[in-house]
């Protein structure tokens, strides 16, 4: 998979986990089989003012590559100007986040709430892309609920403002992580849009995930809490991915050393 010119192999992606995906741990995941790794979602506002600890966790100077920074906020100048700082600090991709549901973001109308708003979504889009020389690419849920379906809205809003790829969560806003990840909805999106689209969501198992992607079509997949604890099911999907026979896990005692490492 190409997202603008950078070439990402294996299509196998680490999710934007926050608090989880630092710079640490992206250093340890990477060597199981990432394609792309996404920092931390940080905040456009918090770039804006300046913040310390903000500006700590962007800075990708002297670390894996590709890397993406992914940021959410729901003013476009706002997150333009966030675009240009995490440019400057080293993001190969710029991640546009629609699809956060914790409260502490939607209550300010970012994450997923922006998906009540598809012409905003757009706005913030145009802005972001217009503001930096990366391919920028975005994240999303099918929407905010389940009778405001509005994913395919929002990523041909995407496609035409210029993004370069599109990652589906097959969930709504309002489920958070409860049920099932749809991915007959991440099929529906495949087919709607010409830009790559990755697939994410219940990702625990090697060979569903090669299903799902062969099912589905998608460009490439995304993993994201079903690795914590486990980045040997990132060698075993990219083993696959590979052509090989998917590696065994490893022995309570090889886990422990790694963990003590």
């Amino acid at each position: 998979m190409k997202i603008g010119s950078i070439e990402i192999w294996p299509p196998l992606v680490l999710a934007p986990m926050s608090g989880v995906t630092n710079r640490t741990m992206r250093a340890l995941y990477r060597p199981f089989g990432l394609g792309l790794t996404v920092t931390e979602f940080v905040s456009s506002n918090a770039l804006k003012y300046g913040s310390r600890r903000t500006m700590e966790m962007i800075d990708q100077h002297g670390l894996e590559k590709p890397v993406s920074t992914q940021l959410w906020g729901d003013d476009p100048s706002t997150m333009a100007l966030a675009a240009r700082v995490v440019r400057e600090c080293g993001a190969d991709i710029v991640d546009i986040n629609f699809g956060c549901p914790a409260p502490k973001v939607t209550k300010t109308n970012g994450g997923s709430a922006c998906l009540r708003d598809p012409a905003r979504c757009e706005e913030i889009m145009c802005a972001v892309v217009a503001a930096v020389d990366v391919p920028v690419t975005m994240k999303m849920r099918l929407g905010w609920s389940e009778d405001a379906l509005v994913y395919v809205d929002v990523a041909r809003r995407a496609q035409r403002a210029g993004v370069q790829a599109v990652t589906l969560h097959a969930r709504t806003a309002k489920q958070f992580y409860r049920g099932s990840a749809d991915w007959e909805h991440i099929a529906r999106l495949k087919d709607a849009i010409d830009i790559p689209v990755i697939g994410n969501g219940d990702l625990d198992d090697a060979h569903l995930a090669m299903r799902r992607m062969r099912e589905s079509g998608v460009d490439a997949i995304m993993l994201g809490r079903a690795t914590l604890g486990n980045p040997w099911l990132i060698s075993q999907i990219a083993d696959l991915m590979a052509g090989r026979e998917a590696r065994p896990l490893p022995s309570p005692a090889q886990r422990l050393r790694f963990a003590i490492v």
